[in-house]
């Protein structure tokens, strides 16, 4: 919502949460590895059609919001082979 706001588009934010949340159903389904490509095309194409937003705005939103969850689940990535090695040691230490 805040992402639509900055760049003068004004949607309802309920509107555009029961957008998401379609657009969210879609993604889910298994034809791309982790909704790659899947979702910012039916996120551009549900907030053009049916959200009222223009095409670059909402291809513009839709990768933002791709490139936020990728950012999010990055520290995971980085603090997993720490995880895995502690976990080896401790299993070999107690068997």
């Amino acid at each position: 919502w805040l992402l639509a706001r900055g760049l003068g588009e004004f949607l309802p934010l309920w509107k555009l949460g029961a957008l998401w949340s379609i657009v969210y159903f879609i993604s889910l389904v298994p034809i791309s590895i982790n909704g790659y490509g899947l979702q910012e095309v039916s996120a551009t194409f549900a907030l053009t059609q049916w959200g009222g937003m223009s095409y670059s705005h909402s291809i513009i939103v839709a990768l933002i919001i791709r490139v936020m969850l990728v950012l999010t689940s990055l520290p995971g990535a980085l603090f997993l082979p720490k995880i895995i090695t502690d976990l080896n040691k401790a299993k070999s230490t107690s068997s």
